[in-house]
């Protein structure tokens, strides 16, 4: 069986959604053998998480210890949902709890993991734990060396190609659970078709955040199921702890606002221009990066359609425009898609940048990788595009100028 995500999760900005029922007294795992990270002899008295996370910055999710069991709550799996997803982490070789309720029961740490979006498997490196994937969607477009090399190796499937997945090949690896993403739609049909196929299927729903390092906090959501906390509460540390320092540089380096210089996003099609809103994930990175966003008056969390000659008319005269059309690589590409696009100060002044320097051969595009997990490195790359006297010896790491 093929199902159709219907959309693609890069371009989406990814997340994750899930609504398992488990009987309170059997769970699918429960008769599996005992594996040596289990508990061989239950004492209730005993906290069996001595590694806990705290959820600073991501609003999408969070967890309340108990002992030998984690409840994660997730907000929302999509925007239009209307109920929160708990699911119930049991640490294996332990009793389920008695309060389960609607939640899906998962014993933990998992060993064996199918992730349908490229977004989430830099977390399975950055907690070593990418041995424990056995399959993920379109291998030809991860970037994460790690992945990459057990690719190579044959040791992770591709069981997902071209928004299509493959059931079959999923449950012949008869993973522990699958993470994959809920944006409503097409993608929720997907979803319940995987638990109907009798897969514990984890939602993650990194792609509603609206800011860097809430998206990057994700790390921890997917290190409670592997019991990585300890690690994920290092990584992210350093990550948060560089995006700050980097944030803090630029803006005691502005005396004011005439220092910011003015930016837009984006492109049009088909004579619309999706603009996104001052309380969006993109506007956060421009504010940070020490530039004025000219849609920072916008109040919105996504983006918004305006015509050509509405953008037109604020951005003309901005100085830099970035995050263009994928396919455009030189300045040539842009106006040969539409020739008013000339008329725009920032290609005639040669400042277009887009984040396409880690695409592959096969579309993949390492910004909507490993970028969302270090926002910090993209911090660096806009602030060597807007005041690169700050960071003068760096190398950018995702972005570049069109030619």
């Amino acid at each position: 069986m093929r199902l159709s995500l219907g959309i693609t999760p890069v371009l989406f900005l990814l997340g994750l959604g899930l609504n398992a029922c488990v009987q309170n007294s059997v769970s699918p795992v429960a008769q599996r053998p005992l594996h040596p990270d289990c508990v061989q002899e239950f004492d209730p008295s005993q906290d069996y998480f001595l590694d806990k996370v705290q959820v600073e910055f991501a609003t999408g999710f969070e967890v309340d210890y108990q002992g030998h069991y984690k409840r994660v709550t997730l907000a929302s799996p999509h925007p239009e949902a209307n109920d929160p997803v708990e699911y119930i982490l049991v640490q294996c070789g332990t009793p389920i709890p008695d309060d389960v309720g609607d939640a899906m029961v998962v014993e933990v740490p998992v060993q064996s993991v199918v992730v349908l979006s490229t977004t989430y498997l830099p977390h399975f490196a950055a907690l070593d734990r990418v041995n424990h994937l056995v399959g993920i969607s379109d291998t030809q477009i991860t970037q994460t060396p790690a992945v990459v090399e057990r690719v190579k190796q044959q040791k992770i499937r591709d069981v997902s190609r071209n928004q299509v997945v493959n059931i079959e090949a999923i449950l012949n690896l008869n993973p522990d659970i699958v993470i994959t993403f809920d944006a409503g739609g097409a993608s929720s049909d997907t979803v319940l078709m995987l638990e109907n196929a009798g897969l514990q299927v984890v939602l993650n729903s990194e792609y509603l955040e609206m800011s860097p390092l809430g998206r990057a906090e994700w790390l921890k959501f997917t290190a409670l199921f592997l019991n990585q906390e300890g690690k994920a509460k290092e990584v992210f540390e350093e990550i948060r702890t560089d995006y700050q320092e980097l944030s803090q540089r630029v803006a005691a380096a502005i005396a004011d606002d005439t220092s910011r210089p003015t930016v837009f996003t984006g492109f049009s099609s088909t004579n619309t221009w999706y603009v996104p809103g001052r309380n969006s994930y993109a506007a956060e990175f421009l504010r940070d990066a020490g530039a004025d966003y000219l849609w920072d008056d916008l109040d919105r969390q996504w983006t918004v359609p305006l015509d050509f000659e509405v953008v037109y008319q604020r951005a003309r005269d901005a100085d830099f425009w970035v995050n263009v059309n994928s396919n455009w690589r030189t300045r040539a590409d842009v106006i040969e898609d539409d020739p008013r696009y000339g008329n725009f100060a920032a290609w005639q002044g040669d400042r277009i940048y887009n984040n396409s320097k880690r695409v592959n051969e096969f579309g993949g595009n390492d910004y909507w990788e490993t970028g969302i997990l270090y926002p910090n490195l993209i911090l660096a790359d806009l602030i060597q595009i807007f005041h690169p006297n700050l960071l003068p010896n760096a190398d950018k790491t995702y972005y570049q100028k069109l030619e």
